[in-house]
């Protein structure tokens, strides 16, 4: 038992057991994207969240000891990856205690490697997935502050750009008055 209170060798894909005896699970990690900004002025640097990267590289190792645990790893396959070479494989929902700690829920398969035999002259599968998280339409919200854009910005009386717009606001009114007056 773990300290997570379930067994962390039990791997469910779309709710059915992985064959073998998992071994290990590798590269589950959660990595969180930062973007540093240099400061301008007397300003000091900022860091601006930028959000968490997917889990790549999700590798697991099933040790099959018995011809049957061999014919259930290679069915195994044709499951997870039925699809021909330059077609999408399916996602699964995973369970498993050590993926579900950072927040893995669903899982495609990315490589699949030669079985290997062990010095033993058991078999061994390793499976590598990657978590699947399907596109979502970009969330808008405020401008980043660090933005040269000069949206929402707020004009001071005597700004030469406002006594632009302001001189441009005139042309074009006494224009549209012209234009009325003559229908």
């Amino acid at each position: 038992m773990s300290i997570f209170g379930r067994d962390p060798s039990i791997v469910k894909l779309a709710g059915n057991l992985m064959p073998g005896m998992v071994q290990s699970i590798d590269g589950g990690d959660r990595k969180f994207l930062w973007k540093k900004q240099k400061g301008t002025g007397s300003s000091g640097a900022a860091i601006i969240f930028e959000g968490a990267d997917i889990a790549d590289g999700i590798k697991i190792v099933v040790f099959a000891p018995t011809l049957a645990m061999q014919n259930a790893c290679k069915e195994w396959r044709k499951y997870i990856a039925p699809v021909k070479i330059g077609g999408k494989p399916p996602t699964f929902a995973v369970e498993n205690v050590l993926l579900e700690f950072n927040e893995i829920g669903r899982l495609s398969i990315a490589q699949i490697a030669q079985p290997k035999v062990s010095k033993d002259l058991n078999t061994i599968f390793e499976w590598t997935f990657v978590e699947y998280q399907p596109p979502a339409p970009a969330k808008t919200g405020p401008a980043d502050p660090a933005s040269k854009s000069k949206a929402g910005a707020t004009a001071k009386p005597g700004d030469p750009e406002v006594a632009t717009l302001q001189a441009q606001a005139a042309a074009a009114k006494a224009e549209m008055t012209k234009a009325m007056a003559k229908s």
